[in-house]
């Protein structure tokens, strides 16, 4: 990598990062939180990051839900705001193996809207 006053200074950047999150299990279902927060510096900003999901047992899988809003604070730029939300299902296939499909929805505050599916398989070894 180079360096240099237009690539990379070193040491006059630093970045630090929080984050908590847990979950709790009911009779069926699960219920996800998490919270994030990245300080920069160089250019200074900030960002904040707010999670919700749940994972509903339904037949041999589960039901999926999530939404995460990111707040993003800059000198540099003006401030955004990023909403993403997903709903999915994963089948359980096999003890190892799970079938899954998701579509996701994401707005950036300065940008137009986007959607995005994912379907696949997961085999753990």
């Amino acid at each position: 990598m180079r360096t240099g006053q237009a690539v990379v200074t070193p040491g006059l950047s630093r970045q630090a990062s929080y984050f908590a999150g847990g979950n709790y299990r009911f009779d069926g279902w699960n219920v996800y939180a998490a919270y994030n927060v990245a300080l920069g510096v160089l250019p200074q900003g900030s960002a904040r990051t707010g999670q919700l999901g749940v994972s509903v047992a339904a037949g041999s899988g589960n039901i999926l839900a999530s939404w995460a809003r990111t707040r993003n604070a800059s000198d540099a730029a003006p401030d955004s705001r990023r909403d993403t939300g997903a709903f999915g299902y994963n089948y359980s296939a096999s003890p190892r193996t799970e079938l899954y499909a998701v579509l996701q929805l994401d707005r950036l505050s300065t940008a137009n809207r986007a959607r995005t599916c994912a379907l696949g398989m997961r085999h753990q070894f």
